[in-house]
């Protein structure tokens, strides 16, 4: 028979597989404002980003509530301590979403974004957070290192498009003026990475503990 913890403990990790959802949904809108800044509307950006952060404040007030109910120990806690983190990174994405949009609604809307490769970095965090909440959810430790690893294209990416921006300066091109909106957003993203690493680390804490994740950490290295 299920115990009272572990129902509270698998309505919290649905509901952070839900939240994730929402993430990747906002981080999709983002990706295709940014490719086709014309004919985008953002204002769901900022709708879903307000609302994922209303969503996960209430859902790390769930975790402190359930400390207080069960004072669980040992791998409950750990689940949980890694759930309220998880969290934490999720409603970091969605500020970061929030502000990505944010400056790229001042940048001139006919500029080259995709060119700068700023799309494909949304697309990469898009799918590193999709597959460090499914590694999460089986348990599957194999998935989270690739998540991991995953990390350094985004800074790759971050590289080329601070390339590109400085290009555009150099060339004096027309839409140079939106550089600077441009190279802050890729670095909302480039942090976004960052939030996507860390969730995936979380995850593989929860599910084998810390001495597990030092060590997948030094074989990343």
């Amino acid at each position: 028979m299920e115990s009272m913890i572990d129902k509270d403990l698998s309505a919290l990790k649905l509901e952070l597989i839900r939240l994730s959802g929402v993430v990747e949904e906002n981080l999709g809108l983002l990706k295709r404002y940014i490719e086709d800044p014309v004919g985008q509307d953002g204002s769901r950006i900022r709708a879903l980003s307000r609302k994922i952060k209303i969503e996960a404040r209430a859902m790390t007030s769930s975790t402190f509530k359930l400390l207080l109910r069960h004072h669980p120990v040992a791998r409950d806690l750990r689940l949980v301590s890694a759930l309220e983190r998880m969290c934490m990174d999720l409603e970091r994405i969605a500020d970061n979403t929030d502000d990505a949009y944010d400056v790229l609604c001042h940048a001139d809307r006919k500029s080259s974004l995709y060119e700068l490769g700023i799309g494909r970095m949304a697309e990469i965090v898009k799918e590193m957070v999709e597959s460090a909440i499914k590694g999460f959810a089986f348990g599957d430790i194999e998935i989270l290192k690739v998540v991991m690893k995953r990390d350094d294209e985004v800074d790759e990416a971050f590289l080329k498009a601070k390339d590109g921006v400085t290009k555009m300066i150099e060339e004096r091109r027309s839409d140079a003026e939106s550089a600077p909106d441009l190279l802050m957003s890729a670095k909302y993203l480039e942090r976004m990475g960052d939030h996507a690493l860390s969730l995936s680390q979380y995850a593989a804490w929860a599910i084998d503990g810390a001495d597990g994740w030092i060590e997948w950490e030094g074989d990343l290295e």
